[in-house]
């Protein structure tokens, strides 16, 4: 046991030995540091003034470089807004396009649904000109007028006995309201 104690008691001489060495060192570099600074003190003079000088442009160099990398960064952001405006302002275009596309499609169709309803109407004015004898329609280039025939009237017969063969109220109500000479009060082919 006495080994142990006198193993840790020499320990902790070396322990304490090793700290005054540190702080000697210390001591040793500050004072080195010392005589330093006023060496350079009593050389520099004029150096001293140059050196500060150096310095103040090197941060000014710093700073521009500094400004120029933001000012980069801020026509970086404009560039990116503005191509994001871009891309908006084409979204909104497409859009536009589909509208008058569609638009241009629904025209189409009412166009297409007139020129059927012309069509069923001419047929219809044939069949009651053809029925009645009394008036006709010359029919040119898409464009008719009514015109009078000098024909013989024909008295009005009921449909039961044009169609006795058919027994169906509602054919024969269809029949007669197809075939009404007026276009005003024709049925219409969508009515049907």
């Amino acid at each position: 046991m006495s080994e142990i104690f006198n193993t840790k008691e020499q320990e902790k001489d070396k322990e304490q030995e090793k700290d005054i060495k540190k702080e000697k060192d210390k001591e040793k570099k500050k004072q080195k540091d010392k005589q330093k600074k006023e060496k350079d003190k009593e050389d520099t003079g004029d150096d001293s003034k140059d050196i500060n000088n150096k310095d103040k442009e090197r941060k000014k160099e710093k700073d521009k470089k500094k400004d120029k990398d933001k000012q980069k960064d801020k026509d970086k952001d404009k560039q990116k807004d503005k191509d994001k405006d871009k891309d908006k302002d084409k979204k909104k275009d497409k859009k536009k396009d589909k509208q008058k596309e569609k638009e241009k499609e629904k025209e189409k169709e009412k166009r297409r649904q007139k020129q059927i309803q012309k069509e069923i109407d001419k047929e219809t004015q044939q069949l009651v000109a053809q029925a009645t004898g009394k008036y006709g329609h010359i029919f040119i280039m898409g464009m008719y007028e009514p015109i009078l025939f000098d024909m013989p009237v024909i008295q009005k017969k009921s449909w039961d006995k044009v169609l006795p063969s058919y027994s169906d109220k509602r054919l024969i109500d269809l029949i007669s309201k197809m075939l009404i000479y007026s276009p005003e009060k024709r049925i219409t082919a969508l009515e049907v």
